[in-house]
């Protein structure tokens, strides 16, 4: 500030207030001419011809000298102690102004900044609700016409433009790219141009032009942005009419190396920017996991449309060799009027492991068929011939083995009241069709309605990219359900990898995780890789993720968000490309509600579920699943066990499993330890099974009533296994020399509990004490 002489600047060497911020102090001179060190100074003795100068520091509280207050006078001047005081005060006032200043600036950045955020966060809030949204209405089966549209009006919001399009791109004949419209604005400019709109938008516009903007980005594969067209060299010409471009930016949709799809907007009132092309960054990995969602479906159903028409060629070979294998393949079963047994097939015989003690008896009593065969062969039986279809089911053998069968109901001719069942055993030729299937869900053992269900859930969270949440009870297979989602995906290819959470501290998970570097902590003797970074281009298999802490989870969404992480003890981020399936046993809602896990993840990590069956809900699969297990012990125990007894399989059926199937295998290696025969019997299960009580709810889940053998009529506990467990206790006593505590642990079962069967069995063991 200044007032007076024209003074506007002076150099330091001659200024006099450069004496004042050197020194910190006030400087007053009242006749420069008299004074030695200013009276050449040519401030004094020519320009202004300053005599008089007085100086006041502008000094902080912090005691910086920010500059000087000071009064100039062409004539000699004296200054009093009140001049003095007061200018001091002055000054003092001067940097009290100063800093207010300072703080209204700061202020009205701060206000700037607290906007900008504001702005920022409702754009990322649109943002995610756009992908959300996109996700959602694909999963619900829109078609892909609607979700792009449903997009890009979202795009169009959030980038403030005037009009845009998305879609995907493909290769002609010529091997050049070209795009195929999945959504666009309607930017007809004339009745001619509306027509040609309204006709073709629904089935996709291609531009197939490549000297234009958005050609540019089919060719480079690299973002495209101008925000003065009519200079830009690429721009290429527009037809005639063509609402004014004023600002372009097209953003290429990519997946690794593969350009998938572009999005392309204009018309943005403020232009656009490079910051607006990494804001929108999730979107473009959102859109590409929609359009390779799109093609896995389409090559899913073109290879679904080969083998439907590969199954059909089967079936047409086979319905022209039954009728040459009928005598040697085809069981028969011959009913009275009342539906009594009246002769059984020695095919039949072999197959459902019956005798001659089955005549007579109720057909649902004898053949052991599933309980969804019964009761359509039951209504089968009561239509007219010429209205009967063949009803397909499964019979369960006496030792265990499961045969695919399909039923012809016919009238016998002798006596029109009675019927006459032809039984095909068409196990070889469901066999057959499974492999055509591809094993898509191979290791997946069930056919129990529940199971077909789960198989269509897999099928479809596997078409795209999401995040997928599997719950289900310990023990029920969820990570083999993973296993199924990642082989039908179209990351099958890349690795699995899967994680256990429980029990882990949060070091050791987030250096499992996301990696660490050399001395981050105790033990990291090297730089290593996280998970996540070994996963790149497959899938990780978060299981237990409900007993992760509240760090972790914040860690982890971080990571969904942005698709990046940091190993410990480093701060670059690194880009990962990896589908994430969680699991748990836990009830995530109530953890939300609870305060124990994050809403917002929970939003993460659901957008697709699958919901594992346990086992009690499809005692049905357990013979099959005895078979695989059977199977398995045979390659790597050693031991030719090859079926189960009727008696065994029932009180397998009518336990409650708790621990789902990771308890029926254990029962089943515990029984191939026990077992001396070929055949598992009650004997050789588990304790708990053979003397617990039985849980599980009535058989009618699991078909119909077994025949009963006369010694299971006489004691429906399992009397016929009484010589044999009567053999194995008193072995196991004289093993002991009759102490019985001993000779329960040789048992494996509790003291109390071999009292009891000592007591049952009316054992006399005092010669063996």
């Amino acid at each position: 500030a200044r007032y007076g002489l024209e003074v506007t600047e002076t150099s330091r060497d001659v200024s006099f207030c450069g004496h004042v911020v050197a020194q910190s102090r006030a400087l007053v001179v009242e006749d420069t001419l008299a004074d030695e060190r200013f009276a050449d100074n040519p401030l004094v003795v020519g320009g202004p011809r300053v005599r008089f100068y007085a100086g006041f520091p502008l000094r902080t509280p912090e005691g910086h000298v920010l500059g000087t207050l000071c009064v100039l006078d062409r004539a000699r001047r004296v200054v009093t102690d009140e001049q003095r005081r007061m200018l001091d005060i002055l000054a003092g006032q001067v940097v009290d102004a100063l800093e207010l200043r300072r703080k209204l600036i700061a202020l009205a950045a701060s206000e700037r900044a607290r906007a900008d955020d504001q702005r920022t966060l409702a754009r990322s809030n649109q943002l995610l609700d756009a992908m959300m949204t996109a996700q959602q209405a694909y999963l619900l089966g829109e078609s892909v016409q609607d979700v792009f549209s449903m997009l890009l009006e979202h795009v169009l919001r959030i980038t403030e433009s005037e009009f845009g399009f998305m879609g995907e791109v493909l290769r002609g004949d010529d091997g050049l790219p070209y795009l195929k419209n999945h959504a666009i604005s309607n930017i007809a400019w004339s009745a001619a141009t509306r027509k040609f709109f309204d006709d073709n938008v629904r089935s996709g516009l291609e531009f197939h032009n490549l000297e234009t903007l958005f050609g540019a980005v089919l060719k480079s594969g690299a973002p495209v942005l101008t925000n003065d067209p009519s200079r830009d060299s690429r721009r290429g010409g527009l037809p005639p009419g063509h609402p004014p471009l004023r600002g372009f930016l097209g953003l290429p949709v990519r997946r690794g190396e593969h350009l998938l799809g572009m999005i392309g907007v204009a018309n943005r009132p403020r232009g656009y920017d490079w910051e607006l092309v990494e804001f929108l960054r999730p979107l473009l990995a959102s859109c590409a996991s929609l359009i390779s969602a799109r093609r896995a479906e389409a090559a899913r159903a073109e290879a679904q449309a080969r083998l439907a028409a590969s199954l059909e060629a089967l079936r047409r070979s086979h319905d022209e060799l039954a009728q040459l294998l009928d005598l040697l393949s085809v069981g028969t079963v011959i009913l009275d009027a009342e539906r009594r047994v009246a002769y059984i097939s020695e095919m039949c015989r072999a197959c459902a492991g019956l005798d001659d003690s089955a005549r007579g008896q109720s057909w649902q009593r004898v053949l052991p068929l599933d309980a969804r065969a019964v009761a359509a062969l039951g209504l089968c039986m009561e239509l007219p011939e010429p209205e009967r279809t063949r009803v397909g089911g499964r019979i369960t053998s006496i030792n265990g083995v499961v045969h695919v069968v399909e039923i012809d109901v016919r009238d016998d001719p002798r006596d029109r009241r009675r019927r006459v069942l032809f039984l095909y055993d068409v196990s070889e030729l469901h066999e057959l069709l499974h492999e055509l299937s591809g094993g898509r869900h191979a290791g997946m053992i069930g056919e129990s309605e529940v199971m077909q269900e789960l198989y269509r859930s897999i099928d479809q969270v596997a078409a795209g990219d999401w995040t997928v949440l599997i719950r289900g009870e310990t023990g029920s297979g969820k990570e083999l359900v993973a296993r199924a989602v990642h082989a039908a995906s179209h990351r099958h290819r890349g690795p699995f990898v899967a994680v256990n959470c429980a029990g882990l501290t949060d070091t050791l998970l987030s250096s499992q995780l996301f990696g660490h570097v050399k001395g981050a902590f105790t033990g990291a003797t090297r730089d290593q890789a996280g998970l996540f970074e070994s996963a790149s281009g497959g899938t990780i298999f978060l299981d237990e993720i409900g007993d992760i802490s509240l760090a972790m989870q914040r860690s982890l969404l971080r990571v969904l968000q942005e698709r990046e992480v940091t190993r410990v003890g480093e701060t670059r981020a690194r880009a990962v490309d990896v589908r994430v399936i969680a699991a748990t046993h836990r009830d995530l809602e109530a953890m939300t509600a609870d305060g124990e896990f994050r809403e917002d993840l929970l939003y993460r990590i659901r957008i697709a579920r699958v919901d594992v069956p346990p086992l009690r809900d499809r005692l049905v699969d357990i013979p099959a699943l005895i078979a695989a297990f059977l199977a398995d012990e045979r390659v790597h125990g050693g031991k030719a066990v090859r079926g189960i007894s009727r008696a065994a399989l029932e009180r397998l059926q009518r336990h409650a499993w708790p621990g789902n199937v990771r308890e029926l295998k254990g029962a089943i290696q515990h029984a191939v330890v026990r077992c001396q025969r070929d055949a598992i019997d009650v004997g050789d299960l588990p304790p708990e099974l053979v003397f617990g009580a039985s849980r599980a709810s009535p058989r009618a889940s699991s078909g119909p009533e077994p025949p009963m053998t006369a010694a299971r009529r006489d004691d429906p506990s399992g009397a016929a296994s009484e010589p044999n467990e009567r053999a194995r206790l008193l072995e196991a006593l004289r093993r002991a020399g009759g102490n019985r505590s001993k000779a329960a642990r040789l048992l494996g079962i509790g003291r109390a509990t071999l009292y009891r069967r000592i007591k049952h069995l009316g054992l006399d063991v005092t010669s063996l004490t």
